[in-house]
């Protein structure tokens, strides 16, 4: 077309190869100079001859000119997208490989294992047609999953702590055993959120499991490595994979213990993928509260309630508080723990529970297995190495227990006992000029004193060397 609109003959013999619009179909440039000549006469004689042919041609030019843009630019988006799926699909497969180890004996290993949990799940009640079409990151919730057959402490177990026991009854068990009472009305729909909060040690995760147990109910721990990945993306695919697999193996209990480790107060410091997570927690959390049928109950414990989000907190709607046991219920506790342990006629464990006052449930095993060590201890130092197992051991005493309890401490009095051992030993005026300013006077206290006793040791080696 550009040799045309030149003058150059086109070689086709049907008369408009040249400009003038009347040459004889000449092949070369002679024959398109004299179309040129003859072309002049005829635009003089006649005016509409001044635009018929260059004008029209053009227009033509113009519209193949066009198009070819067009293509041009449509075939230059079709490769980057071919590219970015390409992209996609080759970074999704390395992902994929090394979620799995990228090693083919880990990948049959896993395979295994999370076959075998669905055959647990089938064993316990679950119909295999739920079980089918699980997600990759349903498998991995898969695995944070126990059963109510492995959890081997129910409320029997559980010494005090009546008043709270009752109450998950009501709240959780209940329902989850009779739904037909409970959804006859709203006002009898039972909470899908519930918070136990309180001291260390005083049996919140203990109650949780009981709770499970009592009402037969899959028990799914959730914490912040089962959530939180690295992925762009995983973090909420791994919430809707926490929700859409309770809703396949319920009655199920999602359990969330330090609750404040996972949904802390949103603040300017909180991280972009911590964010997206909790609102999609939120948000799942919320067609829980709109489905009545569901036997799904988020279940939490902390001990640093003010630290929660107070989305996560309007959620738990019910919260019990776990506290330090009472004189009672401490002697309870008491004897569910040494039940089957030997025990002198002598003992006095009312003695024991009146001495141990602030001491939580935690504490109180400690102390009976300290106590237990002493028989072990008497039995190690009288029988021959050669023959362990032929000397008994005697009974648990009272006088047992008192000896360990003057050699414990309290959970609340460790941090508390640790700080005044590493300040008594260095003088105050040798604090007063390391403390570091503008911080925390107590933290950077107590780290002066721990550089002061580390500088001491230092010395005192350097002089035993030398």
């Amino acid at each position: 077309m550009i040799r045309w609109l030149r003058g150059g003959g086109s070689g086709g013999g049907d008369g408009s190869g040249g400009v003038g619009g009347s040459g004889g179909g000449g092949s070369g440039p002679g024959s398109g100079s004299a179309s040129t000549s003859a072309g002049a006469s005829s635009l003089s004689s006649s005016g509409t001859g001044v635009s018929a042919g260059p004008v029209a041609h053009t227009e033509e030019l113009r519209v193949v000119t066009g198009r070819s843009g067009m293509e041009f630019v449509i075939a230059e988006l079709f490769a980057a997208g071919v590219s970015l799926g390409v992209l996609w699909l080759g970074t999704k497969w390395i992902r994929d490989m090394l979620a799995d180890g990228m090693d083919g004996g880990e990948r049959k290993k896993t395979r295994k294992i999370l076959e075998a949990y669905q055959e647990r799940l089938e064993e316990s009640g679950v119909p295999p047609m739920q079980l089918q079409g699980l997600s990759r990151f349903e498998m991995t919730v898969l695995t944070e999953v126990v059963f109510p057959e492995e959890i081997s402490v129910g409320f029997e177990d559980i010494g005090g702590l009546d008043d709270v026991k009752e109450a998950l009854k009501e709240v959780v068990i209940y329902p989850f055993s009779r739904p037909d009472i409970f959804m006859r009305g709203s006002l009898l729909s039972p909470p899908k959120g519930v918070l136990l909060y309180g001291p260390p040690g005083t049996g919140k995760t203990m109650l949780a499991k009981a709770v499970a147990k009592e009402c037969n109910a899959r028990f799914l721990t959730l914490s912040p490595s089962t959530l939180l990945s690295k992925w762009v993306g995983d973090s909420e695919n791994l919430v809707r994979a926490v929700f859409s697999f309770a809703e396949r193996v319920q009655p199920c209990i999602i359990f969330i213990d330090e609750v404040e480790a996972l949904f802390q107060d949103r603040g300017e410091a909180s991280h972009g993928v911590e964010r997206g997570m909790k609102a999609e927690f939120l948000q799942l959390w919320d067609g829980l509260l709109t489905s009545e049928s569901n036997s799904i109950v988020i279940l939490g414990a902390t001990n640093r309630p003010w630290d929660i989000d107070s989305a996560i907190q309007r959620r738990m709607p019910r919260a019990f508080l776990v506290g330090l046991p009472e004189e009672q219920q401490r002697l309870s506790i008491l004897t569910k723990v040494l039940k089957g342990t030997p025990l002198d006629r002598g003992m006095d464990l009312a003695a024991v529970a009146q001495a141990t006052a602030g001491y939580s449930g935690s504490d109180l095993k400690e102390l009976c297995r300290t106590a237990a060590l002493q028989p072990v201890r008497e039995a190690m130092n009288h029988s021959p190495a050669t023959h362990p197992g032929r000397v008994p051991l005697r009974p648990l005493r009272t006088e047992d227990l008192m000896s360990a309890l003057n050699h414990s401490v309290r959970t609340s009095d460790q941090s508390r006992l640790y700080r005044e051992s590493l300040m008594s030993h260095v003088p105050v005026e040798d604090v007063a000029a390391v403390n570091a300013a503008g911080g925390s006077e107590s933290i950077n206290s107590l780290m002066a004193a721990m550089y002061l006793l580390s500088q001491q040791d230092s010395a005192r080696r350097t002089t035993t060397q030398a």
